[in-house]
């Protein structure tokens, strides 16, 4: 569609020159254009094989060669892109035929392939715990609260030794007060 436009336009600018009558459409021009270029390359090839002669090319000439690099570095990226998209459209391709055989297979086939594979979906057979592991969790846990009852009751007869020295010493002065007032 884009080179449609593009021979378009240079058939419409070549009509408008005034010098030289052109009556164009857009396929006279690409057609002409394809048999100069081919004409060139015939001639850059037949240069390249044949060594030591160098010829003078003309304006025409230079400018076709120019377009004719353009062409080749656009078909040759055309040509990268088309491989990039072959590529991902059979990588595609092999993922949703994976997804759909893995959908269609039956409990017996997924539990094999996936033992195959290595695979753990979380379908591990459960192991029964036993009672010894059951009596050793407890037992630990009563460990643990003996441990903090027992750092309770140690806080706890501090602070009454406290306060009955608090009460010891508040009665002496007070004895004391007593025994200066007599």
């Amino acid at each position: 569609m884009a080179r449609g436009t593009k021979w378009e336009e240079v058939a419409q600018n070549l009509i408008k020159i005034q010098e030289v009558y052109f009556n164009v459409d857009k396929r006279a021009v690409r057609d002409r254009y394809n048999l100069l270029s081919k004409e060139l390359r015939t001639e850059l090839k037949k240069e390249e094989r044949e060594t030591g002669i160098e010829t003078d090319m003309t304006e025409v000439e230079v400018a076709l060669e120019e377009l004719i690099e353009k062409e080749d570095a656009a078909e040759t990226e055309q040509r990268v892109v088309d491989n990039q998209k072959k590529i991902k459209n059979s990588q595609d391709r092999e993922d949703a035929e994976n997804i759909s055989k893995k959908a269609m297979e039956r409990l017996g086939q997924t539990q094999k392939r996936e033992a195959d594979e290595g695979e753990s979906v979380g379908r591990k057979k459960r192991k029964r715990s036993s009672g010894s592991d059951t009596l050793s969790f407890l037992r630990e846990k009563n460990e643990q609260v003996q441990a903090i009852q027992k750092e309770e009751f140690d806080l706890r007869r501090q602070q009454l030794e406290l306060e009955s020295k608090k009460q010891d010493n508040f009665m002496q002065v007070m004895l004391h007060q007593q025994q200066q007032q007599m």
